[in-house]
């Protein structure tokens, strides 16, 4: 089984107010991906979809849709802190794929091939990678569970990812843009 995990909990620190809530193309920032990841699961038997937030919008929306959320009371201690609820509310998973919230153009069309070619490719490790640059999502198997439950601070799974570049399938697609500032909406081009 594989577990998806929305992290969708972060401060928006460098953006000013709450980011996730910020309209791109006429819905809040949040809604791209959750709509992405959710929309994964009905392409994919084998997938389940859990969202992390502190946010009661986000929440709201995520429970309307029949998804698990994993209330984020610490996201002040960074992104380790949301990686850490989901893993621990899915100890019978196989593998996580772990996304975050401030990417609009993701698709499930893109996650659908990105996580086929991980299942098809054997590695036990995998990430979207654009122009040679490893980014989210990225999906870990089981055997990676301590070592992420071990992260802190504003650490995500990029650590573990690097220490086992070997073990990594590496899926290159579009660049997949984070918003963290206000000006980073125009970086973005029309989702498809």
């Amino acid at each position: 089984m594989v577990q998806l995990i929305l992290l969708a909990a972060g401060l928006s620190r460098r953006f000013g107010e709450n980011k996730l809530l910020v309209p791109w193309q006429g819905q809040p920032l949040y809604q791209h991906s959750l709509t992405a990841l959710w929309e994964l699961t009905h392409r994919c038997a084998d997938c389940r979809l859990l969202v992390v937030t502190r946010w009661p919008p986000v929440a709201r929306q995520a429970r309307g849709l029949g998804l698990r959320v994993c209330w984020n009371d610490h996201s002040e201690e960074g992104i380790s802190s949301s990686l850490r609820l989901g893993l621990e509310a899915a100890p019978e998973a196989d593998y996580y794929l772990c996304s975050v919230a401030d990417q609009p153009q993701l698709t499930a069309a893109l996650l659908d091939e990105f996580l086929t070619g991980f299942l098809s490719s054997g590695q036990p490790l995998g990430c979207v990678r654009h122009d040679g640059v490893p980014g989210n999502p990225a999906v870990f198997h089981r055997r990676f569970r301590p070592e992420l439950l071990a992260l802190t601070g504003d650490t995500g799974g990029r650590q573990v990812l690097r220490r086992h570049a070997e073990d990594c399938y590496f899926w290159d697609g579009p660049a997949l843009r984070d918003v963290d500032r206000p000006e980073d909406f125009s970086a973005l081009s029309p989702a498809p």
